[in-house]
């Protein structure tokens, strides 16, 4: 899959180790985007496989994984199992792009701006295949 962003126009407030962001400042950027929730099962089953890639890619890739959920609910959530990775709510009506009507449901944009994985459902994103596919972007193939 290699669809183009339509609009980079997305505001998002940092809840946990983050600070507010605007898609439009992480042009250039190899950017992963996940919507999850934590009353949502293939959700929380897919949690330890991003923080696993968080830890080792978060100099080199943009991770934001947005919720609709209260703040307090997802803090709760991370502290009792023990996540750091970077958690962020919508201030902004989702890009038609990301029209994520079910979740989990990730995204990983390259440094062009096109959406290159589109999944639906949970993955293991830890994986070697993912990991070569992020390291292939990073560089820039």
């Amino acid at each position: 899959m290699r669809d183009e962003l339509d609009t980079y126009d997305f505001a998002l407030r940092g809840i946990t180790n983050a600070k507010d962001v605007n898609l439009e400042s992480l042009k250039g950027k190899v950017i992963f985007i996940n919507y999850w929730a934590t009353w949502c099962p293939p959700c929380r089953a897919e949690m330890p496989m991003i923080q696993d890639l968080y830890n080792d890619y978060n100099e080199k890739v943009v991770f934001l994984l947005v919720s609709d959920e209260s703040p307090e609910t997802i803090k709760k959530f991370l502290a009792k199992k023990g996540y750091d990775i970077q958690i962020f709510n919508p201030l902004t009506d989702y890009p038609d792009d990301f029209n994520a009507s079910s979740i989990p449901r990730t995204y990983i944009i390259d440094k062009e701006g096109y959406i290159v994985v589109d999944k639906k459902g949970a993955a293991n994103w830890s994986s070697d295949a993912v990991r070569q596919q992020l390291d292939q972007m990073i560089k820039g193939f």
